[in-house]
């Protein structure tokens, strides 16, 4: 297939797909560094401040300093914003007035010497919406709504032909990013530590078995160097040892694989058929 074809799906009806899946993917993943930041390191809480800054900038809040917090909110036509979002460790949503959240959280003296002042200090339960991850989901799901993720069989189409000619050209990095489209359409994930190879893409499906046993499978392997693309149907339990060692034969290229080349991505444009919507919850 000529390479000039890649210019017509992707520049034709594949551009605002494609811009916005992969617009969707970005935020998954600053989303997801920021609630990882909530992990204490060596005992201490650090969150990610300029991941979290980007989401916000991408939500359209505005961003002002007050005292010493860095406050963000939505413009609003007339009166005050409904809420405000403190950019710290808690990452806490006030659903009260500026000059509450700032006495509440950055206090002067003079401001201490009210007992009531003292209360709404010591307790702001009463104004706070939501904190840390529960906040990082609100903004995630406010840049993601803003996107058009509506799909037509011709998008799928559009997909599979540039990847196709990726494939036949040796263009790894669009083949690559072919393969995170679907992976992102299917639910595929990253294959588990018992199945990864150095070098190797690798991306599957995993459900939930009998008794709560992870099961991977089928999966797809991509080796960027030598540009080889292959399924392995097989589905897999972490205790078979067997299927394991055979999966890494495959992989290696002594054992036959299900699948090749630009089969693979027919494979994965027919899995695809039945999706009408992409999933826009933030799962890890």
């Amino acid at each position: 297939m000529p390479p000039c074809l890649i210019f017509f799906y992707r520049y034709g009806v594949f551009m605002a797909l494609r811009e916005n899946l992969l617009k969707k993917m970005e935020l998954d993943q600053q989303a997801l560094q920021v609630i990882r930041s909530f992990q204490p390191t060596s005992g201490l809480v650090k969150i990610d401040k300029q991941a979290m800054d980007r989401l916000f900038e991408q939500a359209g809040y505005v961003r002002e300093r007050h005292r010493d917090l860095d406050l963000y909110f939505q413009k609003v036509q007339t009166g005050a914003p409904a809420y405000y979002i403190v950019l710290d460790n808690d990452l806490s949503v006030y659903a009260t007035t500026l000059e509450d959240v700032v006495m509440r959280k950055s206090p002067y003296v003079k401001e201490m010497i009210s007992i009531r002042n003292i209360i709404k200090i010591l307790n702001d339960g009463d104004v706070i919406r939501s904190k840390k991850a529960d906040t990082v989901k609100q903004i995630h799901a406010e840049c993601v709504s803003a996107l058009d993720l509506h799909i037509e069989p011709s998008d799928l189409e559009a997909i599979k032909m540039d990847g196709f000619c990726a494939l036949e050209t040796g263009n790894a990095k669009e083949v690559s990013i072919c393969l995170s489209l679907f992976a992102e359409l299917l639910r595929y994930y990253p294959a588990p530590a018992f199945l990864a190879q150095p070098d190797y893409l690798i991306i599957g499906e995993k459900r939930t078995g009998p008794a709560g046993v992870n099961i991977y499978g089928p999966h797809v392997v991509y080796n960027q160097t030598f540009n080889q693309l292959k399924l392995i149907k097989a589905h897999i339990k972490k205790e078979e040892t067997g299927k394991i060692e055979l999966f890494h034969e495959t992989v290696q290229g002594s054992a036959k694989s299900d699948m090749d080349g630009m089969d693979v991505i027919s494979f994965l444009h027919g899995c695809a058929q039945s999706i009408t919507s992409i999933e826009t919850k933030l799962t890890p």
